[in-house]
């Protein structure tokens, strides 16, 4: 039996097991994965925050030589079941708002995608999105929680009425008024805190292999 010592993490430079395969080129991304017949697909996102969508125009797409299909919300809605979003769901208590992978009527984010392009080659599907013609009717962007608790701020989700996930609950314990009104200072201070995110090597993405076989 091998003895494996016990590693000290907190404060000690740890070696990442990953590095080496990296490093040296040994690495294999989405990119690296070609499949025989293998098509490419680029989004259409929108480039605003939020905003009605009045219309898609994906003709001019669907006429470029190598694009091999188009498809808009409206194209998905016909062909799937709109479908609740699991974590809005988990934090709201009106019901789970009824989601696309594409934007039908609203976009409620910079970057939601609006058309997909499917095309022989990356080029050409990013050649695509460009032909799409995207026309949106501007709304008030909710940029942070201030806002979203302002009863005049647009909903995002209309079924939903208002943008507050839930509803606000506060509990105290012990004379807590009395605290404040016999301490020799109270400090009143407002704190913002700027969003975090991983930084990963390669965005999400995935390679989709169709057999008949395993289908059957």
């Amino acid at each position: 039996m091998t003895a494996i010592a016990a590693e000290r993490y907190t404060g000690a430079s740890i070696k990442r097991s990953e590095d080496p395969r990296i490093l040296t080129g040994a690495g294999r991304y989405v990119d690296d994965i070609k499949l025989p017949g293998m098509l490419h697909a680029a989004f259409v996102r929108s480039p605003l925050a939020h905003a009605h969508v009045l219309s898609v125009d994906v003709s001019a797409a669907r006429a470029l030589p190598g694009v091999v299909a188009v498809l808009t919300g409206a194209d998905l809605e016909a062909m799937t079941v709109r479908a609740p979003d699991p974590l809005l769901a988990l934090f709201s208590t009106g019901g789970p708002p009824g989601v696309l992978l594409l934007a039908t009527d609203k976009v409620r984010f910079m970057g939601d995608p609006v058309a997909i392009v499917i095309a022989e080659s990356r080029y050409l599907a990013e050649d695509g999105c460009e032909l799409v013609e995207a026309d949106y009717d501007d709304l008030p962007s909710v940029v942070n929680a201030a806002f979203a608790l302002d009863p005049s701020s647009p909903p995002l989700f209309a079924n939903l009425g208002d943008n507050i996930a839930r509803p606000h609950s506060r509990n105290e314990f012990g004379d807590v008024a009395g605290t404040f009104a016999h301490a020799d200072r109270v400090i009143d201070f407002h704190i913002d805190v700027h969003r975090h995110q991983n930084v990963p090597m390669e965005g999400r993405g995935c390679v989709a292999s169709w057999n008949a076989d395993l289908a059957a």
